[in-house]
Protein backbone atom coordinates (compact mmCIF):
# COMPACT_ATOMS: atom_id res chain seq x y z
CA UNK A 1 0.00 0.00 0.00
CA UNK A 2 2.85 2.37 0.88
CA UNK A 3 4.58 1.51 -2.42
CA UNK A 4 1.39 2.24 -4.36
CA UNK A 5 0.95 5.57 -2.56
CA UNK A 6 4.57 6.52 -3.25
CA UNK A 7 4.20 5.58 -6.93
CA UNK A 8 1.03 7.66 -7.23
CA UNK A 9 2.73 10.59 -5.54
CA UNK A 10 5.67 10.48 -7.96
CA UNK A 11 3.34 10.13 -10.96
CA UNK A 12 1.14 13.01 -9.80
CA UNK A 13 4.16 15.23 -9.20
CA UNK A 14 5.63 14.48 -12.65
CA UNK A 15 2.27 15.11 -14.33
CA UNK A 16 1.73 18.32 -12.37
CA UNK A 17 5.16 19.71 -13.28
CA UNK A 18 5.00 18.66 -16.94
CA UNK A 19 1.53 20.13 -17.54
CA UNK A 20 2.41 23.26 -15.56
CA UNK A 21 5.52 23.83 -17.65
CA UNK A 22 3.72 23.36 -20.99
CA UNK A 23 0.46 25.14 -20.18
CA UNK A 24 1.70 28.02 -18.00
CA UNK A 25 1.66 30.77 -20.65
CA UNK A 26 -1.62 29.74 -22.38
CA UNK A 27 -3.39 29.49 -19.00
CA UNK A 28 -2.03 32.90 -18.04
CA UNK A 29 -3.53 34.30 -21.24
CA UNK A 30 -6.85 32.55 -20.58
CA UNK A 31 -6.99 33.94 -17.03
CA UNK A 32 -6.28 37.52 -18.11
CA UNK A 33 -8.69 37.51 -21.07
CA UNK A 34 -11.43 35.90 -18.98
CA UNK A 35 -11.06 38.57 -16.31
CA UNK A 36 -10.98 41.43 -18.81
CA UNK A 37 -13.99 40.13 -20.74
CA UNK A 38 -16.02 39.66 -17.55
CA UNK A 39 -15.22 43.17 -16.34
CA UNK A 40 -16.00 44.76 -19.72
CA UNK A 41 -19.23 42.86 -20.37
CA UNK A 42 -20.79 42.51 -16.94
CA UNK A 43 -19.36 45.39 -14.92
CA UNK A 44 -19.09 48.14 -17.54
CA UNK A 45 -21.89 46.81 -19.78
CA UNK A 46 -19.80 47.14 -22.94
CA UNK A 47 -21.47 45.72 -26.05
CA UNK A 48 -20.46 42.18 -26.97
CA UNK A 49 -19.42 43.23 -30.48
CA UNK A 50 -16.86 45.63 -29.03
CA UNK A 51 -15.08 42.95 -27.00
CA UNK A 52 -15.48 39.98 -29.33
CA UNK A 53 -11.71 40.04 -29.95
CA UNK A 54 -11.17 39.20 -26.28
CA UNK A 55 -13.38 36.12 -26.66
CA UNK A 56 -11.44 35.12 -29.79
CA UNK A 57 -8.20 35.43 -27.84
CA UNK A 58 -9.67 33.59 -24.86
CA UNK A 59 -10.81 30.63 -26.99
CA UNK A 60 -7.85 30.56 -29.38
CA UNK A 61 -9.92 31.52 -32.44
CA UNK A 62 -7.54 34.41 -33.05
CA UNK A 63 -4.80 31.85 -33.76
CA UNK A 64 -7.03 29.54 -35.80
CA UNK A 65 -7.24 27.06 -32.92
CA UNK A 66 -10.87 27.57 -31.91
CA UNK A 67 -11.66 23.85 -31.89
CA UNK A 68 -8.66 22.24 -30.23
CA UNK A 69 -7.31 25.03 -27.98
CA UNK A 70 -10.18 25.16 -25.43
CA UNK A 71 -10.32 21.37 -25.23
CA UNK A 72 -6.58 20.97 -24.63
CA UNK A 73 -6.47 23.83 -22.11
CA UNK A 74 -9.54 22.46 -20.31
CA UNK A 75 -7.88 19.07 -19.91
CA UNK A 76 -4.62 20.74 -18.84
CA UNK A 77 -6.32 22.78 -16.13
CA UNK A 78 -8.26 19.77 -14.83
CA UNK A 79 -5.04 17.71 -14.83
CA UNK A 80 -3.25 20.43 -12.85
CA UNK A 81 -6.04 20.72 -10.31
CA UNK A 82 -6.48 17.03 -9.64
CA UNK A 83 -2.85 16.01 -9.79
CA UNK A 84 -2.33 18.74 -7.19
CA UNK A 85 -5.15 17.33 -5.06
CA UNK A 86 -3.65 13.83 -5.35
CA UNK A 87 -0.29 15.15 -4.22
CA UNK A 88 -1.90 16.88 -1.23
CA UNK A 89 -3.69 13.71 -0.16
CA UNK A 90 -0.75 11.38 -0.66
CA UNK A 91 2.01 13.55 0.82
CA UNK A 92 1.88 13.27 4.61
CA UNK A 93 3.76 16.48 5.31
CA UNK A 94 0.95 18.47 3.66
CA UNK A 95 -1.14 17.71 6.74
CA UNK A 96 1.33 19.70 8.81
CA UNK A 97 1.62 22.60 6.35
CA UNK A 98 2.22 25.86 8.17
CA UNK A 99 1.14 29.20 6.78
CA UNK A 100 4.13 31.19 5.59
CA UNK A 101 5.20 33.52 2.84
CA UNK A 102 6.85 30.70 0.84
CA UNK A 103 5.68 30.12 -2.75
CA UNK A 104 4.63 26.54 -1.91
CA UNK A 105 2.39 27.65 0.95
CA UNK A 106 0.87 30.41 -1.21
CA UNK A 107 0.37 27.90 -4.03
CA UNK A 108 -1.50 25.51 -1.74
CA UNK A 109 -3.71 28.27 -0.37
CA UNK A 110 -4.58 29.50 -3.88
CA UNK A 111 -5.34 25.93 -4.99
CA UNK A 112 -7.60 25.34 -2.00
CA UNK A 113 -9.58 28.52 -2.72
CA UNK A 114 -9.67 28.13 -6.50
CA UNK A 115 -10.33 24.42 -6.90
CA UNK A 116 -14.14 24.50 -7.20
CA UNK A 117 -14.57 27.64 -9.38
CA UNK A 118 -11.74 26.61 -11.70
CA UNK A 119 -13.18 23.10 -12.01
CA UNK A 120 -16.49 24.66 -13.07
CA UNK A 121 -14.78 26.93 -15.60
CA UNK A 122 -12.57 24.19 -17.05
CA UNK A 123 -15.29 21.54 -17.24
CA UNK A 124 -17.96 23.80 -18.78
CA UNK A 125 -15.58 25.36 -21.30
CA UNK A 126 -14.28 21.92 -22.27
CA UNK A 127 -17.69 20.24 -22.61
CA UNK A 128 -19.22 23.21 -24.44
CA UNK A 129 -16.47 23.14 -27.06
CA UNK A 130 -16.70 19.35 -27.49
CA UNK A 131 -20.48 19.55 -27.91
CA UNK A 132 -20.54 22.45 -30.37
CA UNK A 133 -17.41 21.68 -32.43
CA UNK A 134 -17.09 17.90 -32.39
CA UNK A 135 -20.68 16.68 -31.98
CA UNK A 136 -22.21 19.66 -33.84
CA UNK A 137 -24.72 20.43 -31.11
CA UNK A 138 -26.48 23.76 -31.55
CA UNK A 139 -24.98 26.40 -29.28
CA UNK A 140 -28.49 27.41 -28.14
CA UNK A 141 -29.00 23.92 -26.71
CA UNK A 142 -25.92 24.11 -24.49
CA UNK A 143 -26.00 27.83 -23.76
CA UNK A 144 -26.59 26.99 -20.11
CA UNK A 145 -22.96 25.86 -19.96
CA UNK A 146 -21.81 29.35 -20.87
CA UNK A 147 -24.04 30.77 -18.13
CA UNK A 148 -22.41 28.31 -15.74
CA UNK A 149 -18.97 29.15 -17.13
CA UNK A 150 -19.43 32.87 -16.42
CA UNK A 151 -21.33 32.41 -13.15
CA UNK A 152 -24.44 34.13 -14.47
CA UNK A 153 -26.55 31.08 -13.57
CA UNK A 154 -25.85 31.99 -9.92
CA UNK A 155 -26.23 35.73 -10.51
CA UNK A 156 -22.47 36.15 -9.98
CA UNK A 157 -21.42 37.23 -13.47
CA UNK A 158 -19.99 40.51 -12.14
CA UNK A 159 -17.58 38.77 -9.73
CA UNK A 160 -17.17 35.13 -10.79
CA UNK A 161 -14.95 35.65 -13.90
CA UNK A 162 -12.73 38.07 -11.98
CA UNK A 163 -12.44 35.73 -8.99
CA UNK A 164 -11.74 32.65 -11.14
CA UNK A 165 -9.17 34.51 -13.26
CA UNK A 166 -7.44 36.01 -10.25
CA UNK A 167 -7.34 32.61 -8.54
CA UNK A 168 -5.77 31.02 -11.61
CA UNK A 169 -3.20 33.83 -11.83
CA UNK A 170 -2.38 33.30 -8.16
CA UNK A 171 -1.82 29.60 -8.75
CA UNK A 172 0.37 30.24 -11.79
CA UNK A 173 2.47 32.96 -10.16
CA UNK A 174 3.00 30.99 -6.95
CA UNK A 175 3.51 27.69 -8.76
CA UNK A 176 5.97 28.77 -11.45
CA UNK A 177 8.95 29.20 -9.02
CA UNK A 178 8.34 25.60 -7.88
CA UNK A 179 9.01 24.18 -11.35
CA UNK A 180 12.52 22.65 -11.53
CA UNK A 181 13.52 24.80 -14.53
CA UNK A 182 12.37 28.00 -12.83
CA UNK A 183 13.91 27.01 -9.50
CA UNK A 184 17.31 26.33 -11.07
CA UNK A 185 17.14 29.63 -12.94
CA UNK A 186 16.32 31.55 -9.74
CA UNK A 187 19.13 29.79 -7.89
CA UNK A 188 21.55 30.61 -10.69
CA UNK A 189 20.83 34.34 -10.50
CA UNK A 190 20.41 34.53 -6.71
CA UNK A 191 22.83 36.84 -4.85
CA UNK A 192 25.20 36.17 -3.25
CA UNK A 193 26.05 32.68 -4.61
CA UNK A 194 26.69 29.90 -2.11
CA UNK A 195 30.43 29.85 -2.93
CA UNK A 196 30.68 33.58 -2.19
CA UNK A 197 28.97 33.07 1.16
CA UNK A 198 31.38 30.28 2.08
CA UNK A 199 34.46 32.32 1.18
CA UNK A 200 33.14 35.35 3.03
CA UNK A 201 32.36 33.50 6.27
CA UNK A 202 35.70 31.65 6.32
CA UNK A 203 37.65 34.92 6.45
CA UNK A 204 35.86 36.21 9.56
CA UNK A 205 36.29 35.67 13.28
CA UNK A 206 33.74 33.33 15.00
CA UNK A 207 31.69 36.24 16.36
CA UNK A 208 31.67 38.13 13.06
CA UNK A 209 31.02 34.89 11.21
CA UNK A 210 27.80 34.26 13.14
CA UNK A 211 26.55 37.82 12.57
CA UNK A 212 27.41 37.63 8.88
CA UNK A 213 25.58 34.32 8.43
CA UNK A 214 22.46 35.83 9.98
CA UNK A 215 22.74 38.82 7.66
CA UNK A 216 23.27 36.69 4.57
CA UNK A 217 20.34 34.47 5.53
CA UNK A 218 18.07 37.52 5.44
CA UNK A 219 19.22 38.60 1.96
Amino acid sequence: MAFFAQTMLVTSRKLHRAVGFVACIPLFLIAVTGMVYGICRFNFQIEKESVVWIVRLHTGKLFGLGTIYPIVMGFCLLALLYSGISMSKLCQRRKQLRLSSSPRAAHNICALIACLPLTICAATGLVYRICTRIFAVESSEVKWMIHLHTGSVFGLETVFPFFAGLSLLGMLVSGTPLLPAAASLLQKFSFPPSSTRTQLTRSLSPVDEEDTRKLLAEM
